[in-house]
């Protein structure tokens, strides 16, 4: 069943009732709306400060996540302080074990970072998302242990985005024995751009062409990994272009894919910030690529890197980007 993700509105409210429900492992409606502790986390969805998303299969509602900040005088379970807001997440039994709610947490994390520097959450000792939480950047808050309302315990957990993974998420040139790597990464891509409706050809690459033209003596693109815990996650394919009239280099970004699962981590954004720097490095002018309008998610990502839209031609947008230090 494939599903979308958009943001949980105000007509959303039942949705997030149920979802609070099944969050709280409450047996119905009836009783989380009775208990002021936990129907807050609900109540005048949505107040200012408020946002979420949910994830919808054929107008069914598989799961949500969203935050709300409270003050210490007013605090709720995951309470840390006055300026980090608290994340509520649940997806429905059936639909667990998909990704779904790896998912909706990348997704509300993103839109969280532009506002605070940290969300906070309480779980209960043996939920086994706590080892989801700690894979995407949440760590636990030291002596937060409290005895829950079924009797066993709970702690806080906490995710800053200063420190989420940033230091974590490395870049590496790829080698040849990388070859069959690279070639996941483009059919991924390829995929990617097929189900916006950017791409509608087959792919012809083969491990051999990708070998012959990008690790011979005189290699025609190179190539990125960004890298979280010694995994891949994304992939950057990029060369040089040479203008005779400035007499200097600029970079043309042919691809730049990160695992849907993993985004929102800083990948994408460690890999643009490494070009810059093989930019400063070979005194490039610039760096150039294109984006299709329908990937909307990506055309942000690359307002908020500061890249310009330098043309248009129908669904095609052409970018520049000019990091501040190539202006130095």
């Amino acid at each position: 069943m494939n599903h979308v993700i958009r943001a949980l509105t105000p007509d959303d409210e039942a949705i997030a009732w149920e979802m609070l429900r099944h969050a709280a492992h409450e047996s119905s409606l009836a009783s989380v709306r009775s208990q002021p502790e936990l129907a807050r986390y609900v109540e005048k969805w949505v107040r200012k400060g408020d946002f979420g998303v949910v994830a919808i299969a054929e107008d069914i509602p598989l799961g949500a996540a969203w935050v709300r900040l409270w003050p210490k005088e007013n605090k709720g379970y995951g309470y840390v302080r006055d300026d980090v807001p608290e994340l509520a997440i649940a997806v429905l039994p059936k639909y667990r074990g998909r990704g779904i709610g790896t998912q909706l947490l990348h997704r509300v994390l993103e839109a969280a970072q532009a506002q605070f520097t940290a969300v906070s959450l309480s779980v209960r000792a043996n939920n086994p998302a706590v080892k989801l939480y700690e894979r995407i950047g949440f760590v636990k808050v030291p002596d937060s242990d409290v005895r829950n309302r079924a009797g066993g315990f709970s702690y806080l957990m906490i995710c800053e985005f200063s420190e989420r993974t940033r230091e974590a998420i490395s870049i590496r040139a790829a080698t040849a024995d990388d070859v069959p790597l690279i070639l996941s990464f483009v059919t991924k891509k390829a995929r990617f751009d097929s189900e916006i409706g950017a791409f509608e050809g087959s792919l012809q690459v083969t491990e051999t062409k990708l070998r012959e033209t990008l690790f011979s003596a005189l290699p025609f693109a190179y190539v990125l990994f960004a890298q979280l815990e010694g995994r891949e996650i994304g992939f950057a394919l990029y060369g040089f272009r040479y203008s005779s009239f400035i007499g200097q280099p600029s970079i043309w970004l042919d691809d730049l894919f990160v695992d849907e699962t993993m985004r929102s981590l800083g990948a994408g954004k460690a890999l643009m910030h490494y070009l810059a720097q093989i930019a400063r490095k070979h005194h490039c002018t610039h760096l150039a690529w294109t984006a299709d309008a329908r990937n909307t998610r990506g055309l942000e990502f690359y307002r908020r890197l500061g890249a310009e839209i330098a043309e248009q031609k129908g669904d095609r947008y052409f970018l520049k980007w000019v990091p501040s230090d190539l202006l130095t």
